[in-house]
């Protein structure tokens, strides 16, 4: 399982929001420059992000993107599964199997993906836009 592009982008532009903060709101376009991120994709991003109350839009000549909650507010996990639905290792969840194994029968493997599927989860929905900033900010020495 890897987390998909929309995700990834979805997160650096919220990123980018929470950091930012102090001098929101910021326009899709200087997101997208700053972060690389092709303008239209990124519509559709801050769009599906916007109806799940992540961000909040401004119009006018200082209009732009903000952040919906505070940094500290949203977590990884809440940015994945707003982008691309609910975060599966494998077919196996919950200890079960959603389809058979090639034999027919439920996979032997199923124990370890629901484990390795809760630890993920417990990282992902643990750690928030803040924190990410915060560790960012400790390793390149900036901010305090």
């Amino acid at each position: 399982m890897g987390i998909s592009t929309l995700s990834r982008y979805g997160l650096r532009a919220l990123l980018e929001m929470a950091d930012a903060e102090d001098v929101c709101p910021i326009s899709s376009r200087e997101i997208s420059k700053r972060q690389n991120i092709p303008s239209t994709y990124l519509e559709q991003i801050l769009s599906r992000l916007k109806r799940a109350g992540l961000v909040r839009s401004t119009r006018g000549a200082q209009g732009g993107y903000v952040l919906g909650r505070h940094p500290e507010d949203i977590t990884v996990l809440e940015i994945a599964e707003t982008l691309d639905g609910p975060q599966y290792i494998a077919d196996c969840h919950d200890g079960k199997c959603l389809k058979k194994c090639d034999d027919g029968t439920p996979c032997i493997a199923a124990m370890f993906w629901t484990e390795l599927e809760d630890t993920m989860h417990d990282i992902l929905d643990t750690t928030s836009l803040q924190d990410i900033i915060d560790s960012w900010r400790e390793k390149t020495h900036q901010g305090g």
